[in-house]
This record gives structure tokens, C-alpha cells and sequence, in this order.
């Protein structure tokens, strides 16, 4: 076990918890994340259009999917390739009708028409979700940027659930585990943003390519 891992880990695995204490748990996260949780009443205005504004200050340099919710038509074929990509057959056939249990999309699409956009993961600079897990299952690689998942330290608690500002992460029920994007580490690009077919998703730096492709203008009004 990393140093990293042993400072996040609050239990051992096989500890029974008593509920007040989990609810004592529980409140501290909330108190710690509470910058993070003010953020998401910033997040649910995402959908009046630009995003720009509500990048600065979250994000270090590396890149990230982005998203043109004005070019998303909600055909979630974004989690159909995820969940391919993500399958052990990497097949589409296959994966959905002969794997068990059937792989999960790593990002969900939130529907509230006429907008839809994709939400996976925005691997923040200051990860509440890492700061939240009890086991240290949830690490941020200080080279890359990225928040990593180790699915065998993961207990099932929700805990990162609870605390992520953008309802980024999902429950895997039937493993009793969590899943979250891991920006396809064995790509070159996510296959979300592979298979897009309005161009919706963009794997860029928030320095580089999306102020060009946005406008310079926009992200600071």
C-alpha cells in the first residue's frame, strides 16, 4: 500500500462500522466539501449555455472532456461506446448481449430539453471525491491529473456519491462498486469523444484548444 493511500484510508477494509459513526462520517464530508457543494448550484447552470465561465479555477492544465451542449441531440451513444470500451470483449455485440454482468458507461447523459449534455468525470484539481473516500480506493495521479479508481479498496459506501459537485460518479449495484470515467488510459482519445456524431464532446487543455474553439471573449465575460 503507497503512503498516498495509507493517508486517505480511515478503515480497514474488513471494519464494521457503527451507523452514528458513519453519520458522524458523513457530516464531516459534507463540512469539508462544502466549497465543492456550493459549486454545484454553479454546475446546474451549465445547461443556460456557455461553460466556459464555470471552468476557470477548477481545472490545472491536462486535458479533459469538454462539452458543446449546444451540439448534443441526447443519443447517448456516448455510454453505449463507453460501456464497449469498457467491456472485457470490447465488441458491441458481445457486450451487451453475452457479457455478465454487462459492462456500465463510465458517463451519464443528463436530459433536460430542449438542452442534453454528457457528464463524465472532470477530474478536478481539488478532487472532494479523493478527500471523501474512506478506504483511499480514490487517488489523483500528481503526474497526469487524473483521478483513479483501485476497484478493489472500493467498499460501496457512496461516500464520493455524495460529495461529487457534478454527479459525475455512478453505482455499480450489482458489484457494489463505484465507476466513474477514466478517460480511456488505453486510447488515444476517450471513445465518447471518438464516436460522437455531432462533434458534441472535445478532448482538449482548457489553455489550448477550447479558448480557441470557443473564444477568448466568452470565457471571460
Amino acid at each position: 500500500m503507497s503512503n498516498t493511500a495509507k493517508s486517505n484510508c480511515i478503515f480497514p477494509l474488513n471494519t464494521t462500522v457503527d451507523p452514528l459513526c458513519w453519520l458522524f462520517l458523513l457530516y464531516k464530508c459534507l463540512k469539508l466539501t462544502r466549497k465543492g457543494l456550493t459549486k454545484r448550484k454553479r454546475c446546474d447552470n451549465m445547461v443556460s449555455g456557455n461553460l466556459l465561465p464555470y471552468i476557470k479555477g477548477w481545472l490545472i492544465d491536462m486535458k479533459r472532456i469538454y462539452i458543446k451542449e449546444q451540439a448534443c441531440m441526447g443519443c447517448h451513444l456516448c455510454e453505449v461506446y463507453c460501456q464497449v470500451g469498457h467491456s472485457q470483449s470490447r465488441d458491441l455485440i458481445k457486450a451487451f448481449k453475452n457479457e455478465s454482468p454487462r459492462p456500465l458507461p463510465r458517463l451519464s447523459v443528463e436530459e433536460r430539453q430542449p438542452v442534453f449534455f454528457s457528464v463524465p468525470c472532470r477530474h478536478c484539481t481539488e478532487p472532494t471525491c479523493v478527500y471523501a473516500c474512506l478506504t483511499g480506493a480514490l487517488q489523483k495521479n500528481p503526474d497526469t491529473g487524473i483521478v483513479t479508481v483501485d476497484v478493489e479498496r472500493c467498499i460501496g459506501c457512496w461516500t464520493c456519491i455524495l460529495v461529487c459537485p457534478f454527479g459525475a460518479i455512478r453505482q455499480d449495484t450489482k458489484q457494489r462498486k463505484m465507476v466513474k470515467c477514466d478517460l480511456c488510459p488505453e486510447e488515444d482519445m476517450p471513445v465518447c469523444v471518438t464516436n460522437c456524431p455531432n462533434e458534441a464532446l472535445i478532448y482538449a487543455e482548457v489553455q489550448d484548444d477550447i479558448l480557441n474553439r470557443w473564444g477568448q471573449s466568452d470565457y471571460n465575460n
